[in-house]
């Protein structure tokens, strides 16, 4: 039924475009037309000479006229109907799992775009029955697990496979089946060489994602139990470079950390929330940043000295790692204030979502340092988006 459904659907459309199309090019052929044969204006007739005379005579219409008139129209419309349904077409193509999956299944240079479409149709709200299709799961987890064991050195691995792992990890992360959990837990582990780095923080994010959506299926103690997940985030938050390592592979080293506290806060449990307390102290700031926000979405007060900082709008620290960033890509001056604007902005809504979960999680936690600096935000010359947000946080918190 549905085949024949989305079949009516594109006669339809196939039917409405063509007939519309070809009436409104042949009326504006047509008015092109007699623009151009349009008689000239006359010299004044003189007064005796009937209406008649003044009139041009009738003619018949040529040949050329009427090919300009349909023939030439109906073919342009016809090309453009049929590009219309090539289109169509591709995008019902695209939107069928089966056959992306078995696009995946063969290595080729467009397979990263399979699965990048894949992971994009399973966050498509239409099509949130596919997140609880296990053996889609499955079928995926095998292939990004082929893809690992497959790719044993630099030479093996192209761009066009990181990608496909890196849209493979995203995809399976939407799933709400704790079975995609080990691949993943095994994608963020295994660095062989530098471009694995890329794989391995997409598969932490996917983690953290995949995590959240079991608490809300199955509750956060089906995380807790999960002894593999823990030790694959424990890992990854230890993470450490060499001072050998270039800057670009370091900042990939803190972003790995940074994506495994984000994760961790998530997962929650004791073990999780410990870890993240240390991470209070680490020397990137968006480790610190991610290690409080996950403390305060389980209400635990550790995360507040923290979080008065992100709030502080002249905290040097916000901004520090985004300035060496764009004076590594050599920006100008104009990209630079706007990127620390951004940055600073992001932070420090960030740390108002923050301090009202942790409220809401803990109505008794003393958030009083951080309303001071609600009250300084919302009175300072900041964006307007900044203080109104300061605001809300404030009606929260006194709430």
């Amino acid at each position: 039924m549905q085949q024949s459904s989305n079949g009516c659907e594109i006669a339809t459309d196939f039917y409405t475009v063509y007939v519309g199309s070809f009436v409104t090019f042949s009326l504006l052929t047509t008015l092109h037309r007699m623009s151009q044969e349009s008689p000239k204006p006359s010299k004044p007739s003189a007064p005796d000479k009937s209406l008649d005379d003044m009139l041009p005579p009738v003619q018949a219409p040529s040949a050329g006229f009427l090919l300009q008139l349909f023939l030439i129209p109906m073919i342009i419309v016809t090309i453009i109907v049929l590009v219309f349904l090539g289109f169509h077409w591709l995008a019902q193509m695209s939107s069928d799992p089966s056959d992306l999956i078995a696009g995946l299944s063969t290595t080729n240079e467009t397979g990263w775009q399979k699965a990048h479409a894949l992971s994009d149709l399973l966050r498509d709200p239409t099509k949130d029955h596919l997140k609880d299709d296990t053996e889609l799961a499955l079928k995926l987890a095998a292939i990004l697990d082929q893809q690992i064991d497959g790719a044993e050195s630099e030479q093996s691995s192209n761009p066009q496979q990181i990608r496909m792992r890196v849209y493979l990890c995203r995809a399976l992360g939407e799933f709400r089946v704790a079975e995609v959990l080990p691949v993943l837990i095994k994608a963020s582990s295994t660095e062989r060489y530098e471009s694995e780095l890329d794989v391995r923080d997409h598969a932490i994010q996917s983690l953290a994602i995949c995590a959240k959506n079991l608490a809300d299926k199955f509750g956060p103690d089906s995380l807790h139990k999960n002894d593999a997940l823990l030790e694959g985030l424990l890992a990854a938050a230890n993470e450490r470079g060499s001072d050998a390592d270039e800057a670009s592979v370091r900042r990939k080293r803190h972003e790995l950390r940074s994506a495994a506290a984000y994760a961790l806060g998530v997962v929650g449990g004791e073990v999780a929330l410990d870890k993240l307390e240390n991470m209070l102290n680490d020397a990137y700031a968006d480790v610190r940043f991610n290690a409080a926000t996950g403390l305060a979405r389980h209400g635990d007060e550790r995360a507040i000295p923290i979080l008065v900082s992100m709030l502080d709008p002249t905290n040097p620290f916000v901004t520090r790692d985004e300035e060496a960033e764009s004076k590594r890509l050599e920006e100008s001056e104009v990209r630079q204030r706007e990127r620390l604007l951004h940055r600073r902005g992001l932070v420090m809504v960030n740390a108002m979502r923050a301090c009202e979960q942790l409220h809401q999680r803990n109505p008794a936690a003393d958030l009083s340092e951080a309303m001071v600096m609600l009250e300084r935000i919302r009175e300072a010359d900041l964006p307007s988006t900044l203080q109104t947000k300061a605001a809300e946080s404030l009606l929260i918190l006194n709430d």
